[in-house]
């Protein structure tokens, strides 16, 4: 069977959508709108799929119903308080990390964001993928 590919709208970058086991798809700000599609995707791969959202505010939330269905667990986060515990997405990440389970973690967001959480993710030794998306 072939491998199905993703394709963001923002990039050239391809992303291989195969079984990885656990898999976090990030979505900081703006790129919380990608993780929907792409867990739909990784989910259907076979792989266990925590979506952690790093809201803004309110309005980065619009996807967090749709996000939820394809996500085996969901943490949310809203920098503003409207929404879970107001922290920035790298608290809740490393948290998920420690427990030692997850194979590969893709984020999708502004890119200096997404760097900054790369650096949680690749100290604790697992696969990062960073996916740029606009503000």
């Amino acid at each position: 069977m072939g491998r199905k590919r993703h394709r963001t709208c923002h990039t050239d970058e391809v992303f291989p959508i195969r079984y990885y086991g656990t898999v976090v798809c990030l979505g900081v700000g703006r790129g919380i709108w990608a993780i929907a599609p792409l867990a739909k995707d990784l989910r259907d791969a076979g792989n266990r799929i925590v979506s952690i959202l790093d809201a803004g505010d309110e309005l980065d939330l619009l996807w967090e119903e749709a996000i939820r269905i394809v996500s085996d667990e969901a943490i949310v986060s809203a920098l503003d308080g409207s929404r879970g515990e107001p922290l920035h997405a790298g608290h809740p990440l490393f948290e998920r990390l420690s427990w030692g389970d997850v194979n590969l973690v893709v984020a999708v967001g502004p890119m200096e964001e997404v760097k900054r959480l790369g650096f949680i993710v690749e100290a604790q030794g697992c696969a990062f993928v960073a996916l740029p998306a606009e503000r």
